[in-house]
């Protein structure tokens, strides 16, 4: 199990600490030598300790789904309509919500901000969005707010990074 950088810092912090608090403060030298061993010694069976506790942990959090982590590089950006890379995707994922989602067990669809989406053609889309989400000022997010969304990121011009993905759409080349 590998175990979390935040107990190994918090180990090697206490084992710092410990050390430099055995190392202070005696009049004799081999008191003092004695002292660091033994702090050492103490320190060396705390951290296995710690270790077991934080495995433990590790294995209880993973299995009732409480804790996740993740490892990440720099993301491009923090705009939705400017990034077209991993690292800021898991970023904008956290931080923003969608029309839809997907179940990761079956991969269905999932509805989010869409209450409904419906077509008649394949061709046309309605969307229906719930009711009270906002963005961080408090505005509500509306139909136009998309429109406008999706307009700037098509639009040449802007150099958004996702304008392509929006190519096949009939009227894009205007």
């Amino acid at each position: 199990m590998k175990k979390s950088p935040l107990l190994r810092l918090l180990a090697a912090l206490a084992t710092f600490a410990m050390l430099a608090a055995a190392c202070g403060g005696s009049d004799s030298a081999d008191e003092e030598t004695t002292d660091t061993t033994e702090a050492v010694e103490a320190t060396d069976e705390d951290a296995a300790a710690a270790d077991e506790e934080a495995d433990a942990a590790d294995e209880e959090a993973d299995s009732s789904g409480d804790r996740v982590s993740t490892y990440i590089g720099q993301p491009e950006s923090l705009t939705p309509i400017n990034n077209t890379e991993s690292e800021g995707s898991a970023v904008i994922a956290a931080l923003f919500d969608t029309l839809i989602d997907y179940d990761r067990d079956t991969n269905e669809p999932v509805m989010t901000n869409a209450e409904s989406i419906t077509t008649d053609d394949n061709q046309t889309y309605v969307v229906t969005l719930k009711d009270g989400y906002t963005f961080h000022d408090g505005t509500p997010v509306t139909a136009q707010s998309y429109v406008d969304t999706w307009n700037y990121a098509a639009y040449a011009p802007n150099a958004q990074s996702t304008a392509g993905f929006f190519a096949p759409i009939d009227g894009y080349a205007d």
